[in-house]
């Protein structure tokens, strides 16, 4: 390029050229400046120097790539200059970082289970073709709702990988698994590994890539270290990626208020608390045996699943828990030894229909736990959940029977259609997703979503509903019947938005329809979508009206109840 200074009362001329390159996380840029006259006098020789310079490695490299070509798989690499501390608190993540690498949370990855994708950059390195560099990410998920051994998890991951890399889904043929071994690196367990083959979209043809999994479990929490690069680069950093995975750390999340649902039974007049990831069905029946079937429902799990009956049965001349017991088993004909807990709790096991029925009797209330899977997981003494279950029981004046979700941490409810599903991100941003119908293969399933941000103080124009209705709108994706509406005694603005969707690789595109409702509280913002096909809008409306009609919002000075 070119460009004029001023010298003493005249102006000159200098063109300027800039060779440059990078190596192993450095830049090197030879830079030749002469004025405009004289420029041409000297470029060849500046090509020419440019041609025969050399670029070597430091005699202690500082870079992790140097390091990290260890000739066997999986050994350690060497690192001669100080690591870098990434901490990733409200993870529990901590990193060992060779020097030039960053990490940072994509803000951008898959929503639902993963609470956390942490991508790991190597210095110098272009991002935008997967697989081509070194691509590295902790993935961390919850998997607490589906109370999951290391080994259901490795299982689950590798039908993922089967189902979603293979077959139907790419039209591409199933990865190849390589390995699926217990380890010890580190805090990981246990390492799943394979090859695929993509299609190459730049250079045609088809390419190979290789996939390593390292994984544990902790509290509830899956954390995933995953490598991968094409095939004939794999072995270039594999062993950069076990230095990194044998120098994470994990540590215990912050705790945070537990939500919950409450069931209210009007016939019964009780108020029962259950965890929030159960789903529920009000029953209310006679049993025609002494017992009344107040409430049934399904733990969250689709791995092995509970089924939990709460009964009211008369308590007649039942002074004891103990009594209790012994007439709950001439009710179902069973016999057994009959255990005391703290509380006021009796509890023993029964046999029916070749499946172990766990109860626990209070009062006058009976817990029935029995499971769809191999065993019965949430009787476990260490957790005390239908322990909890019975002693949150409550007479309780309810006008109606109803099962209400209440979000402690982030202060809101809304009441619960039955056999419907909650899915709460316990971790960093408070997103819940609530489907409020079983899975219909023939129909769409509406999806509604709440999200509370602290982002006013980065939109400071925006701080009320009515300059967030002024606010223009996107000329490719405009808004559509934007307005304030009143819900729990409360003002939302409302707009409705469409789009589309390609469902599969061959198939048409699929209209979306959403209803967007968004609220201020203090400086934060809480904002609910609602999402079904275009075709199915008028089928699910009553849903929306009944999730809105019911929500509540409470403020920042008042308890939650």
């Amino acid at each position: 390029y070119a460009q004029s200074f001023p010298k003493a009362n005249e102006t000159v001329g200098y063109q300027f050229m800039n060779i440059m390159t990078v190596h192993k996380g450095l830049a090197y840029v030879l830079q030749y400046v002469a004025p405009v006259d004289k420029y041409a006098e000297n470029t060849d020789m500046v090509n020419n120097i440019a041609k025969t310079m050399l670029i070597d490695a430091f005699p202690h490299s500082t870079s992790f790539d140097a390091a990290s070509k260890a000739e066997q798989h999986g050994s350690k690499a060497t690192i001669h200059e100080a690591l870098v501390s990434r901490d990733f608190v409200e993870y529990g993540v901590g990193l060992q970082l060779p020097p030039g690498w960053d990490a940072m949370v994509d803000e951008f990855s898959i929503a639902g289970p993963q609470i956390a994708v942490i991508r790991i950059h190597p210095p110098g390195c272009d991002q935008s073709i997967p697989g081509e560099v070194p691509t590295l990410s902790v993935i961390v998920e919850d998997v607490g709702r589906e109370q999951m051994t290391l080994l259901e998890y490795k299982e689950k991951s590798k039908e993922y990988a089967m189902n979603m890399n293979g077959g139907g889904m790419t039209m591409m043929p199933p990865p190849q698994i390589t390995k699926d071994d217990a380890v010890n690196v580190g805090n990981f367990q246990h390492t799943l590994e394979y090859t695929q083959t993509f299609p190459n979209a730049q250079a045609g043809g088809h390419m190979r890539y290789q996939f390593q999994n390292l994984m544990t479990l902790h509290k509830g929490l899956a954390y995933v270290l995953q490598y991968y690069a094409r095939q004939d680069k794999f072995d270039d950093y594999v062993s950069a990626a076990t230095a990194i995975a044998e120098s994470l750390t994990i540590t215990d999340l912050p705790p945070r208020p537990a939500s919950r649902l409450e069931f209210n039974s009007q016939p019964h007049g009780l108020k029962v608390k259950v965890p929030e990831t159960w789903s529920w069905l009000n029953e209310n029946k006679d049993m025609g045996d002494g017992r009344m079937l107040v409430v049934s429902f399904v733990s969250g799990s689709s791995n092995k699943p509970d089924g939990i009956a709460l009964y009211v049965v008369p308590q007649s001349a039942c002074k004891t828990p103990q009594a209790m017991a012994e007439r709950y088993q001439d009710i179902v004909k069973s016999s057994g030894e009959i255990t005391s807990k703290e509380g006021g709790i009796a509890h023993f096991t029964y046999n029916a229909d070749g499946k172990v029925v766990v109860v626990y009797c209070r009062d006058r209330y009976v817990v029935e736990c029995r499971s769809e899977g191999e065993r019965v997981t949430h009787h476990n003494q260490d957790d005390g959940v239908i322990t909890s279950v019975l002693q949150s029981i409550e007479t309780d004046s309810a006008k109606r029977s109803n099962c209400r979700y209440i979000n402690t941490h982030s202060r809101f409810a809304f009441d619960l259609a039955t056999s419907s599903k909650v899915l709460e991100h316990k971790w960093g941003t408070t997103s819940v997703t609530y489907v409020p119908v079983s899975d219909d293969e023939e129909q769409s399933v509406p999806i509604f979503t709440i999200e509370v941000n602290h982002e006013q103080e980065h939109y400071p124009d925006l701080q009320t509903l009515e300059a967030r209705m002024m606010a223009g709108n996107d000329p490719n994706n405009p808004l559509k019947d934007k307005k304030i509406e009143k819900f729990g005694g409360r003002d939302f603005l409302s707009f409705e938005m469409q789009r589309e969707e390609k469902l599969s690789i061959w198939g048409p595109s699929e209209e979306f329809r959403s209803k967007i409702l968004l609220t201020l509280r203090g400086e934060e913002s809480i904002m609910c979508k609602w999402e079904v096909a275009g075709r199915d809008w008028k089928r699910y409306e009553r849903y929306l009206a009944a999730i809105m009609d019911s929500i509540e919002v409470f403020p920042e000075e008042k308890d939650v109840p």
